[in-house]
């Protein structure tokens, strides 16, 4: 039996997904096996947050089609890395 991902595993793939290359909210979702509508609020919930920013823009409509990590995504990452190799230790699965 499958078990569902955390909000929080999905936000990693996403991030995991876009380090080190930028990519489009479509390719996203074939990546990291999210629907494009739902993949579009966690991009928007990353962008606020300052993990990802726009790497390009369609010039005639001046919205984002891709998207990379910044630098204080790349940090978050680290972060996450180490409690997840924490709670593993616990057996405990994030």
């Amino acid at each position: 039996m499958r078990s569902n991902r955390t909000e929080v595993a999905i936000l990693l793939e996403i991030l995991r997904a876009l380090d080190p290359d930028a990519a489009t909210i479509a390719g996203l979702s074939r990546r990291v096996n999210v629907p494009y509508r739902r993949l579009e609020e966690y991009i928007d919930l990353l962008r606020q947050r300052k993990l990802i920013e726009t790497a390009s823009e369609d010039e005639a409509t001046g919205r984002a089609t891709s998207f990379r990590v910044t630098d204080e995504g790349r940090k978050f990452m680290t972060e996450a890395r180490q409690f997840e190799w924490l709670l593993r230790s616990y057996g405990i699965r994030l």
